[in-house]
């Protein structure tokens, strides 16, 4: 049992910010936001941390998000850096052509696999946004695995974009 009051307090300190921030992208209301953050930080009394806090942080916000997820069947719209990621995927010159690319965008996010949309929220929807490393350390993949990943998401998403 993890009882080093002081320790979690550092924790809370030194983490609470990132946390937040990663749950915020993935979580529109703040009050679930607020939740799944305390949550993470509670669990830290049922294991010790001994390395690596921050993956482990970020593990378990994770994982209380897919829970989330799961209960309430209904996950929210994604909200940060869209139009960076947009500007990746669709020359520049097009976006006055398309006006309601952003929502089309959402949407196709949400229909990728489990993993190449966290990758690609990690990636854009995180501030500030995660390299492939940390991405990798974070879902249990190498860096070259997350980059492969990234680019079949956004070869699907071109595709999708451009029916």
């Amino acid at each position: 049992m993890f009882v080093d009051d002081k320790k979690l307090e550092e924790l809370i300190v030194k983490y609470y910010g990132a946390i937040s921030s990663l749950v915020r992208r993935k979580i529109a209301r703040p009050e679930d936001v607020e939740d799944i953050v305390q949550s993470t930080f509670e669990n830290t009394y049922l294991h010790e941390i001994e390395t690596a806090p921050y993956a482990y942080l970020c593990t378990v916000a994770r994982r209380l998000i897919a829970t989330f997820y799961k209960q309430t069947k209904r996950p929210d719209l994604l909200s940060g850096d869209i139009e960076g990621l947009l500007h990746d995927i669709i020359d520049p010159g097009q976006l006055s052509e398309h006006q309601d690319l952003l929502a089309c965008l959402r949407r196709k996010i949400e229909m990728l696999p489990h993993d190449q949309k966290d990758i690609i929220r990690l990636r854009y929807f995180n501030d500030p946004p995660l390299t492939w490393k940390a991405i990798g350390k974070m879902l249990d993949y190498s860096p070259p695995t997350v980059a492969i990943k990234y680019d079949r998401a956004i070869t699907k998403l071109r595709r999708e974009i451009e029916r």
